[in-house]
């Protein structure tokens, strides 16, 4: 959020009990997933050729 000039104040204190092995398997897990998601999605032209076509 910062990119959107959105600072935060603090952070909640849980965090510090995670353990971080575990969070950063979790990422790539997501990760994977989307790059697999794309993977299969059509580029942009494509999808423009097949669902906007001028009439």
């Amino acid at each position: 959020m910062l990119g959107q000039g959105v600072t935060p104040e603090g952070y909640d204190p849980i965090v510090d009990g995670l353990d971080e092995r575990k969070l950063v398997e979790a990422v790539e897990r997501m990760r994977l997933g989307i790059r697999q998601t794309i993977a299969q999605m059509p580029s942009q032209s494509d999808y423009i050729r097949a669902h906007c076509a001028a009439i």
